[in-house]
């Protein structure tokens, strides 16, 4: 009996032995897995934010003609924002820092990058740049020699268009009636009162024509992509204006037509629909 009683005794030892050993193997992998999924909740500091910076920058040029033809080389950086955590009482500074299990899902190529300018591109209207400066120097002189003053306007140094305005005076006939202005995003009034003086606007940029629109000029246009013409045909325009897929329309006795019959839309309403627009923007972004 008392061999019986003493083997009875040892199994069931053995059994709180091995339950004890299960438990804390089931504990520990637990807590394993909590730490996998959760990770540690007492750091010293705590990832803030992960920052993204794309830059651009060219490659050197080597031959003036070959502006539009440069190489863009992007690159992208990675910031780590950290800050102290407050539930950490311990003082402690950040000695060593190592990042893993970063998967780059898809190797770096070169793409793209389409600079909105008039030019050949599968954006834009087809159109020689030589062409055109050939016909803005004709259209120049035109008026010119009809005693307008003419004033060519540079809106963005960076896609070429003071250079562009430059060649086309220095080969317009009657120089003394052209001036240049040079927009540098700082003069933004004084452009504005040259617009408002000014009794005909042609316009080859989209803003331009926007802008000599809305503030009542007749304006010849210049069609460089399908936005300009969607934009005219919303606001009903039916005026004259050149497309640069056809270089005839290109031309001085085209180019004065809307000033000859003193074509002229109001854009009023439309401009107050804008702003209704915004209206229901802050409305919305109130509530």
């Amino acid at each position: 009996m008392k061999q019986n009683s003493f083997f009875k005794k040892r199994i069931i030892h053995v059994y709180v032995i091995i339950f004890i050993i299960v438990l804390v193997l089931l504990t520990a992998g637990i807590l394993m897995f909590k730490y996998h999924i959760e990770g540690e909740q007492n750091m010293p500091f705590n990832l803030k934010s992960i920052s993204v910076m794309s830059t651009a920058q060219t490659e050197d040029i080597k031959n003036e003609g070959d502006t539009w033809k440069a190489n863009l080389i992007q690159k992208n950086d990675i910031y780590f924002a950290f800050e102290k955590n407050s539930n950490y009482k311990k003082q402690d500074t950040i000695k060593k820092i190592k990042f893993c299990n970063f998967i780059i899902n898809k190797e770096t190529e070169n793409g793209t990058v389409v600079i909105y300018r008039p030019s050949t591109n599968e954006l834009t209207y087809d159109y020689k740049n030589e062409e055109y400066i050939e016909k803005m120097v004709q259209i120049t002189s035109g008026f010119s020699k009809e005693g307008y003053q003419v004033i060519l306007a540079s809106f963005c140094r960076e896609e070429g268009d003071l250079d562009a305005v430059q060649e086309i005076k220095n080969r317009s006939e009657q120089q003394k009636n052209i001036t240049i202005f040079d927009y540098d995003g700082t003069n933004r009034k004084q452009l504005l009162e040259e617009m408002s003086r000014s009794i005909y606007i042609i316009a080859a940029r989209f803003h331009g024509t926007i802008l000599g629109l809305a503030a009542g000029k007749s304006v010849f246009p210049i069609l460089y992509s399908d936005k300009t013409k969607y934009v005219l045909e919303d606001l009903g325009f039916h005026g004259e204006y050149a497309d640069l897929r056809d270089p005839d329309s290109l031309s001085f006795e085209n180019a004065k037509k809307n000033l000859e019959s003193g074509y002229k839309i109001d854009v009023t309403e439309s401009i107050q629909n804008a702003e209704k627009h915004f209206e229901k923007l802050d409305e919305f972004l109130n509530n």
